[in-house]
């Protein structure tokens, strides 16, 4: 059966949205680990300003999702919770 463009572009904003979404989450882990773990305050600005940049893309289709009605994945809870896992253990393992 072929997809229509709605249908595409429904898509494409669902993925888009959970990707925005997971890297906000890995951030928050990575800043979580920093907050509470390890004492980086130079790594912490520097995450802090990229998490406020992904946020501005996140927000966007944040706003499409909500705009367009289209339904985000139903996955969201667990990409939250990997995400966010993914970030605090990459702190935990260092730079390299």
């Amino acid at each position: 059966m072929k997809k229509t463009n709605r249908k595409i572009i429904e898509e494409i904003i669902r993925v888009d949205h959970a990707g925005e979404r997971g890297a906000l989450k890995i951030y928050e882990g990575q800043l979580l680990a920093l907050e509470t773990i390890k004492n980086n305050q130079n790594l912490k600005k520097i995450i802090t300003k990229m998490k406020l940049h992904e946020k501005v893309h996140y927000d966007f289709f944040e706003k499409e999702i909500k705009k367009r009605k289209i339904n985000p994945t139903k996955l969201l809870p667990v990409w939250d919770l990997l995400g966010v896992g993914l970030g605090f253990s990459s702190v935990l393992l260092g730079k390299k």
